[in-house]
């Protein structure tokens, strides 16, 4: 199973809709894929269409010993399956940060079910805390979303930093799979300095496809529903059906 996080520590940056819409593209060429929401706003689960009530078991509950992933996993209509989350997540962040082996506790979660998969996708939380480090570490590859402006840009540093701290001491072998702009139109000028100077920071990894701004995006998880199942003719659809393409490319992965 190849495991991926999408991150950025900035909220609003396309990261959880990027998320499912490449967990949803990836099930649509015929791998089976899983998406893991570690977000306490649990938007991809919502996304998804999934509402766990207080007595079925969440991330939080994996993280916390209490549960194994296979307790807390639900299909979803967009074929692909999902460990949901909600606000319980919440308080996630400072318990680990008092757990021993807190940062392998996603990675030691995953390992029980890796052999049902092709593809583990994480949603992080926007922040650089406990678990977007246990992500990190669980993962083999990142995948950036950044929203076409100089605010988003200017964390990006410290991220980049934080993922080669992350390979150094816990996870060797990950690696930067590419950087996703979001929000991006080619019309404007500032987006076309952001992404140049996303290119310096990440030299190669930009991918080609850039995601623009969409009602279609924003429109389709309050149905419930990834973009392909909510607007499978949109451009939106046809930009995250390149993205998905791209990834499997870069990880030199065989459509199937």
């Amino acid at each position: 199973m190849k495991t991926l996080i999408f991150t950025n520590q900035k909220g609003g940056t396309g990261k959880t809709t990027s998320a499912v819409s490449v967990a949803a593209g990836l099930s649509r060429r015929g791998y089976k894929v899983l998406l893991v929401d570690t977000d306490p706003q649990g938007n991809a689960t919502t996304a998804a269409g999934v509402v766990p009530d207080e007595s079925e078991n969440t991330t939080y509950e994996i993280l916390k010993g209490t549960a194994t992933a296979s307790d807390a996993i639900k299909t979803t209509a967009g074929g692909y399956d999902i460990i949901p989350t909600d606000i319980r997540q919440s308080n996630a962040n400072i318990e680990l940060s008092m757990t021993k082996g807190r940062n392998h506790l996603i990675k030691e979660a995953l390992k029980g079910i890796d052999d049902r998969y092709d593809f583990a996708i994480i949603d992080s939380p926007p922040n650089l805390g406990a678990i977007t480090i246990a992500g990190l570490t669980a993962a083999d590859g990142v995948i950036i979303a950044l929203k076409a402006d100089y605010l988003s840009l200017k964390g990006v540093a410290q991220l980049r930093d934080t993922i080669e701290i992350v390979r150094r001491k816990l996870n060797p072998q990950l690696e930067v799979v590419g950087v996703l702009l979001t929000f991006y139109d080619s019309r404007k000028n500032l987006d076309s300095e952001v992404a140049a100077k996303a290119a310096e920071g990440f030299p190669g990894k930009i991918f080609e496809t850039k995601i623009a701004q969409a009602v279609a995006l924003a429109e389709a998880p309050a149905k419930g529903e990834d973009i392909f199942t909510y607007q499978p003719n949109s451009k939106a659809a046809k930009q995250y059906e390149a993205i998905t393409d791209e990834i499997l490319k870069r990880l030199k992965t065989k459509r199937k």
